[in-house]
């Protein structure tokens, strides 16, 4: 169950039901470029010393991190060990990540969150009227995964392969988040209109 107990309360804990129970307001930090989008690393034997700092950079750039696979099982015990692994997290996505109560590094059971990840994204897709596969979303998978992500390649548009350089991944990741948004119109970063914060 996803819930805690804080000062005598009982908490939601699940990350996708509680960015779901604030649609309205991930979709509003979505479209004015606080948090950027969403990228899901399926990590199958990746090098965990190759997915830390991607994680990290990419949180630097307002981009939500979705961790799965076997590798994140022990990405997440490293943090666990090293609880600043991922405290450098840029203001947008810092912002909404308190204000919801999720971390900017989400760990996710391929088995029993895909189908609440999913939901998630169908629920912003609505809500900002357009498919899914043109929300700013995408996914990486290691090289050497067989048919990563099953059919989800026709969900997002694209997987994008994973190689050995964490920032040449940050950047393939983030310049595909880069056209999804432009393709909105929505604002990003050095490429917004000032009417967009009017």
């Amino acid at each position: 169950m996803n819930t805690v107990v804080q000062n005598g309360e009982l908490r939601e804990t699940d990350p996708w039901k509680l960015c779901m129970d604030n649609g309205d307001i991930f979709l509003k930090s979505l479209e004015f470029g606080r948090i950027r989008g969403i990228a899901a690393l399926l990590s199958g034997v990746a090098p965990v010393a190759e997915l830390i700092p991607l994680a990290q950079e990419l949180i630097k750039r307002d981009i939500l991190v979705v961790l799965a696979g076997r590798a994140a099982d022990d990405v997440e015990r490293a943090e666990k060990k090293n609880p600043a692994l991922f405290e450098q997290v840029d203001s947008g996505l810092l912002d909404l990540c308190e204000f919801i109560g999720i971390h900017p590094v989400v760990y996710m059971n391929l088995e029993t969150d895909a189908s609440n990840m999913r939901n998630f994204y169908m629920q912003q897709a609505e809500l900002a009227t357009v498919g899914i596969g043109e929300l700013p979303l995408t996914e990486m998978a290691w090289t050497s995964a067989p048919n990563p992500g099953g059919d989800q390649e026709l969900v997002y548009g694209r997987i994008i392969r994973m190689n050995s350089d964490p920032m040449d991944n940050a950047d393939l990741l983030e310049d595909y988040i880069h056209e999804k948004r432009l393709a909105q119109d929505w604002c990003d970063r050095y490429y917004c209109d000032e009417v967009a914060y009017s």
